[in-house]
């Protein structure tokens, strides 16, 4: 699984559209937030 791919199954769990860019935006969000807990593949 690409890191990419791991963000945007986040995306998906927290927003509706998988393909909008504002769920893509939201697990960039999550992802900054985690910072260091979540791993990096």
């Amino acid at each position: 699984m690409t890191h990419r791919m791991a963000l945007t199954k986040i995306a998906v769990g927290v927003d509706f559209s998988p393909e909008s860019d504002r769920a893509v935006e939201h697990a960039m969000m999550i992802a900054r937030a985690a910072g260091a807990a979540l791993p990096l593949v």
